[in-house]
């Protein structure tokens, strides 16, 4: 059902997004932000390379920006944690940087919202790169100030802190990552039940580990 709506509701969007290139310009904050609407539909329907060429869009359109604006961020935040997904880390790691980079300038504190969850991506693509001990850094800021901001127990914290036992059991830290998985487990199980996705794949870490390394 829910599927069925968005392929509906795509047509009244591309109108939209029409509608306002004629009357702001292709280049207008306003039509990005409608383009990453489309682009969300898409990967919601799961069709990455659709959602890619939305994004492309974006990056094109936004090229000549006198100024760099929330948008700015935005796309690059959300085409950086699809790329990721797609396994293209190098490229999601320019691109979450750039974000990142946007962020700063237009004076977004760490704890706003899409700044958290850019730097949140950026440590799961350090970690998918190889590069542990900088994702194990990352991540533990991220939790750190989402502890402050959401508070501990809540499950956006919870899950980096999941993202975090991993890094460091990846890291060769199993004492720490044992920790920070079983705290993540509990906290994830209070708020979204016991056969969530997020809380299978935090016991699934804890089995893993608990089983140690294979034998040579």
């Amino acid at each position: 059902m829910e599927e069925r709506r968005l392929q509906e509701a795509m047509p009244v969007l591309k109108e939209a997004v029409q509608a306002a290139v004629r009357s702001l310009g292709q280049g207008h904050e306003s039509v990005a932000s409608m383009l990453l609407n489309m682009a969300a539909a898409h990967e919601l329907q799961g069709e990455e390379s659709q959602a890619e060429s939305v994004y492309v869009r974006i990056a094109k359109l936004r090229a000549g920006a006198a100024a760099a604006a929330a948008a700015d961020g935005q796309w690059r935040c959300r085409y950086g944690k699809l790329l990721h997904k797609l396994g293209r880390h190098g490229e999601a790691l320019e691109t979450l940087r750039t974000a990142l980079t946007v962020w700063r300038g237009l004076g977004l504190p760490p704890t706003e919202g899409e700044v958290m969850t850019t730097v949140g991506t950026l440590g799961a693509v350090l970690h998918a790169l190889g590069r542990h001990s900088e994702s194990v850094d990352v991540l533990r800021g991220v939790a750190s100030i989402q502890g402050q901001a959401l508070g501990g127990r809540d499950p956006r914290t919870a899950q980096t802190v999941a993202n975090l036992g991993v890094a460091l059991h990846a890291a060769g830290r199993g004492e720490e990552a044992m920790a920070y998985l079983r705290q993540s487990e509990v906290d994830l199980e209070q708020h979204l039940g016991p056969t969530s996705p997020q809380v299978q794949a935090v016991k699934q870490n804890i089995e893993a580990l608990a089983r140690g390394p294979p034998p040579d």
